[in-house]
C-alpha cells in the first residue's frame, strides 16, 4: 500500500477482532486458578485437554499423595498406576520479566497452559501444555474447569 491507497478496512476489522479475542484469552489465563488436587475426591475423573489436541485421563484413587490412573490413546491405552505430582509453570529468573525463565514445578496443582508431570513405575512423564480440564463426577455430571 502505497500513501495515496486507501487501506483495506474489513483487513483492518479483522486483525482488530483478532487481537482482542486473543488479549481476552489471555487474560482468562492469566486470571484461571490452578486445580489442586488435594481439593478432590476419590474415583473424580480429570480430561485434560492438552494444546497439541492429545487427551489424558487421569483418575483420583488417592488426593492427598497424587495418586491416580492414567490412561491415555498413546502410551496407556489400559489404565496404569501413577503418581500425578502437578505441572510446570515458567517462572521469570529476574522479576518483572518473561526472559529469561525457568521451569518450577508446581506440587499438587494443575493450571492451564502448564505441563502436566506424571510417573509410572518411577518413570517420569512430561506432556504438552494444558489447554483445559473437563472434571467428571463419580455420579457422571461434567464441567469444564475454565469455561464453566
Amino acid at each position: 500500500m502505497n500513501a495515496d491507497d486507501d487501506p483495506d478496512w474489513e483487513e483492518v476489522a479483522k486483525k482488530a477482532e483478532f487481537n482482542e479475542r486473543l488479549a481476552d484469552c489471555h487474560q482468562r489465563i492469566v486470571s484461571s486458578r490452578p486445580l489442586d488436587l488435594k481439593n478432590l475426591a476419590t474415583e473424580i475423573r480429570l480430561l485434560v485437554k492438552l494444546c497439541n489436541g492429545e487427551t489424558i485421563e487421569f483418575e483420583i484413587t488417592d488426593p492427598e499423595t497424587g495418586r491416580v490412573l492414567v490412561k491415555d490413546e498413546e502410551c496407556f491405552r489400559q489404565p496404569a498406576e501413577a503418581i500425578l505430582l502437578g505441572c510446570e509453570d515458567n517462572e521469570a529468573i529476574t522479576p518483572g520479566t518473561n526472559f529469561p525463565s525457568r521451569r518450577i514445578l508446581l506440587r499438587g496443582k494443575l493450571k492451564q497452559i502448564c505441563w502436566p508431570i506424571f510417573e509410572v513405575n518411577g518413570k517420569r512423564f512430561e506432556c504438552d501444555g494444558i489447554s483445559g480440564i473437563k472434571v467428571a463426577l463419580p455420579s457422571g455430571v461434567t464441567y469444564d474447569l475454565w469455561d464453566d
